[in-house]
């Protein structure tokens, strides 16, 4: 069927699943330090960027379903992160912005991602880093993903 694995090799597939939970593991603790869930994050650096977006916009960058993100934002709304009003040339549409206390958690999340973005890089400099970039967006592609709304909006 398949080719036959030598002794002590891995599948990538298994290292990636690995290097995802670490990862994932990571910024749900450190999100958690200024009370959001990892998802949320992505919320605050999303409208942090865009000011304002409505609920389809905002899980279509987010790449998740608008029933997903619905939940997401009545819990950020609850907690003061969030507000969403009518769009007042269309009572179908919802736009999403934060609030000040938001926008301050924005920055918060902000900071968390750079810590952790230093932390996966620490021994990974120059060339080697670009590479790993190059051959992970080359993966990423490969199974059918696009890039993530932040990609796409380097600032």
């Amino acid at each position: 069927m398949g080719k036959t694995k030598k002794l002590g090799e891995k599948p990538l597939a298994l290292l990636l699943l690995h290097v995802n939970k670490l990862v994932h593991e990571r910024m749900r603790n450190q999100m958690k330090s200024i009370g959001v869930h990892r998802g949320q994050g992505q919320v605050l650096r999303i409208l942090g960027r865009t000011g304002v977006a409505s609920q389809s916009e905002l899980a279509g960058m987010m790449q998740i379903s608008p029933p997903t993100l619905t939940n997401m934002l009545k819990s950020m709304e609850r907690n003061g992160l969030v507000k969403r009003v009518r769009d007042t040339g269309d009572d179908r549409v919802v736009r999403v912005e934060l609030t000040k206390l938001g926008r301050r958690n924005r920055i918060k999340a902000d900071d968390i991602m750079f810590e952790i973005e230093k932390e996966i890089t620490a021994d990974i400099k120059g060339r080697d880093l670009e590479s790993l970039h190059r051959l992970l967006r080359k993966i990423r592609d490969g199974l059918g993903g696009r890039p993530p709304f932040e990609e796409n909006n380097d600032k």
